[in-house]
């Protein structure tokens, strides 16, 4: 097992990864089945739904660079981040249950509108600030190309496996006990690995330390950095992609292979059964090609994958679709999470302080622009192809969703591609292999 070195303290690569594995159990429960659940089962209009990410989307942008300024700025014994991560997650608990969680007086009409977007307000305030501060820990904890691409190749398998539990199991466990108690065992379970996680992600105690930028001048310096605006803006379209695929996912599934709950498992598994190995490719080539080009790359066969979810009209042939569409998932992952991190490495050397907290934060004000193109795109099937909700599809509910989950995409991703390549000029020659100043001895 690799570890990492803070003070007198080991951090295990391994312990840390698995972190990701808590946030995704009730994040994909959430992210997949948040609409699936209002509009089908409860019959909120997908409209009304679209307006709701909407509302909240604004002020997702706000106190992603909130919380993330007052996380650098935070100074405690146990650190920067802990503190914040600690003090979040029973509140994250609570609210992830309460989404599944409708009181009966807010079960229709108007309430059930102003209920789903004052809940899905609270939920998501938590997750920013979870997500953020351990996002934030990766560029501190680990350092140089090899690491990176091991510690970032770690958390992406606990990513899918997460995603699986998320997304195969969600089904079945409220069909068995229902919604609210699916959202309880998923929360208790993922908040209680998130929480071993943390309690042994030891902070490197002297960067806390480094000098506080005001408010003003932090944001300045990162605005100011082309590379990093225009890598954003491209990972933007990329989350865009990933938020259709797994929203659409049981739409694209119901409608047009015409799948039950069951055969729908059998499909989501095919897409995350080949993306598993497929990390492990996608590490070998940050490696040989460096992260820029790895990521560039991955946009491009992330594109090629999708092709295929167009032709499939049954369980069989959406196998093998989901397979190809397993090769090309994790491509942009492993590679851009090392991305963000040479940007953060670079950002430090100029300004003097690490800004983890901040950048990222900004990161997620900028790619939160995805959710509300996602509503968009949701809204956009609305007036396209008829689709209401549950009640009433449309003339044409599976075509429709073809068109989320792969035309759609298939836009974002060559627009990123092309924003991807000023990025890549930007950034001319990084040395992938240089560690910052602060980086932690390494022990075995």
């Amino acid at each position: 097992m690799n570890t990492v070195q803070t003070n007198s303290k080991k951090v295990s690569t391994f312990r840390y990864a698995l972190g990701m594995l808590g946030l995704q159990i009730p994040s994909q429960a959430f992210t997949v089945y948040l609409t699936f659940y209002y509009v089908e089962t409860l019959n909120l209009a997908v409209g009304l739904a679209a307006i709701g990410r909407t509302i909240f989307s604004i002020w997702d942008a706000v106190d992603n660079v909130l919380f993330g300024y007052l996380s650098d700025n935070t100074r405690t014994k146990w650190g920067r981040r802990r503190p914040w991560l600690m003090l979040a997650l029973p509140f994250y608990l609570l609210f992830f249950v309460l989404v599944y969680t409708v009181p009966d007086a807010f079960s229709s009409g108007n309430r059930l509108f102003w209920y789903f977007t004052v809940i899905i307000f609270l939920y998501e305030t938590f997750a920013t600030i979870l997500w953020g501060n351990y996002g934030a820990l990766f560029p501190e904890l680990f350092h140089g190309k090899r690491k990176r691409a091991r510690a970032s190749g770690l958390k992406q398998i606990f990513t899918i496996i997460g995603t699986v539990i998320g997304i195969v199991l969600t089904p079945m466990v409220y069909k068995a006990i229902g919604f609210t108690w699916m959202a309880i065992v998923f929360g208790v379970v993922g908040c209680s690995i998130l929480f071993y996680s943390v309690l042994g992600s030891h902070e490197n105690l002297a960067l806390a330390k480094s000098p506080k930028l005001p408010f003003l001048k932090a944001f300045q310096e990162t605005l100011q950095n082309k590379s990093f605006w225009l890598y954003s803006l491209a990972y933007t379209f990329i989350q865009l992609v990933f938020g259709l695929l797994l929203a659409g996912l049981p739409f694209y599934a119901k409608y047009a292979l015409k799948l039950d709950d069951a055969k729908t498992t059998l499909l989501t598994a095919s897409v995350f059964a080949i993306a598993v190995p497929s990390v492990f490719v996608w590490m070998k080539l940050i490696h040989k090609w460096g992260a820029s080009k790895t990521w560039l790359v991955g946009i491009v066969v992330m594109g090629i994958s999708i092709i295929p979810l167009a032709f499939a009209n049954d369980l069989y042939s959406g196998i093998i679709a989901g397979m190809i569409l397993g090769l090309g998932y994790c491509s942009v992952l492993v590679a851009g999470e090392v991305v963000t991190s040479e940007i953060i490495d670079r950002d430090a050397k100029k300004t003097g302080a690490r800004r983890e907290g901040i950048y990222l934060s900004v990161y997620g004000f900028i790619i939160r622009i995805s959710g509300v193109f996602q509503g968009g795109a949701f809204a956009l099937i609305g007036i396209l192809f008829g689709y209401k909700n549950g009640d009433n599809p449309g003339a044409n509910p599976g075509l429709a969703f073809k068109f989320l989950i792969v035309g759609l995409p298939l836009m974002a991703l060559s627009i990123a591609f092309i924003i991807g390549m000023f990025y890549k000029k930007s950034m001319d020659t990084i040395d992938d292999e240089h560690d910052d100043p602060t980086s932690y001895k390494e022990v075995s």
